[in-house]
């Protein structure tokens, strides 16, 4: 039986933190890729990177490629975690997941973060460009990686990496592919969208439709860089995560 520990990596543990920062991969990435953020936020907020199979210290275990079973294995493993107050970050394909964990907590266990921030992806209910697919050639999947700029030259070159980040990616973005939004009640909680208008793959339109999705405080901010802002604008993008949660963090949510 998988455990919390299992989906869950905390880098830096800090027992007397005010609030649980919880950060949702994109496409292909691991836990890995927030292991900076703990250096970069305040002792007050503990970072906790989901760690999808397939990846990371989990990658002998096998992929999901659809976005409901992974839901529902992500949610209840959360929460033992989730007895303080708490946050949900998402990048592209994270994004998707930490806004479906939160609408499976609210209807199913009466709890919702206090924040959600969503990143790099357009709202559910807006056609995103995911263009990206299983049923194309290995050498299109290749030039669509690099069009996105988010998989460096080095790895898309070396046969040995790609024969482990292939699959990885490719059920990934089956999970996207095959996501099909359902209409619920809005969330009643604060909803912070980052984006930047030099992503090919969302649209000024589509990041500010995340308003529809809460009843709450909503803010899009519009961040330098491409697709991966998230790495190229690390250090701004965390600034304004923390100037968030020191006014909304602890704020209780109501279902």
């Amino acid at each position: 039986m998988l455990t919390t520990e299992s989906w869950l990596k905390c880098y830096k543990p800090l027992p007397d933190a005010q609030l649980r920062l919880f950060c949702f991969p994109y496409v292909g990435s691991s836990a890995v890729a927030f292991r900076s953020w703990s250096d970069l936020l305040p002792s007050t907020i503990e970072v906790h990177a989901i760690e999808l199979p397939g990846r990371g210290t989990r990658i002998k275990e096998s992929v999901y490629t659809k976005m409901q079973p992974l839901i529902e294995a992500i949610a209840p493993a959360l929460l033992p975690k989730l007895d303080k107050p708490f946050a949900f970050f998402g990048h592209s394909m994270g994004a998707i997941l930490a806004f479906e964990c939160s609408r499976f907590l609210r209807k199913n266990y009466g709890l919702l973060p206090s924040c959600l921030f969503v990143s790099g992806r357009n709202a559910p209910h807006v056609q995103n460009q995911d263009s990206l697919a299983n049923n194309v050639s290995k050498e299109a999947f290749l030039e669509e990686l690099r069009l996105f700029k988010g998989t460096p030259e080095k790895v898309l070159k070396n046969p040995a990496m790609l024969k482990l980040l292939l699959p990885i990616l490719q059920a990934d973005y089956e999970v996207i592919k095959t996501y099909e939004y359902t209409e619920e009640v809005s969330l009643k909680c604060a909803l912070i969208t980052f984006g930047s208008s030099e992503d090919i793959k969302t649209t000024i339109e589509g990041l500010k439709a995340w308003k529809e999705h809460t009843t709450d405080y909503f803010y899009l901010h519009k961040m330098p860089g491409n697709h991966f802002f998230i790495n190229s604008s690390k250090s701004l993008l965390i600034e304004q995560i923390v100037s968030y949660l020191s006014v909304l963090g602890t704020k209780e949510s109501k279902c």
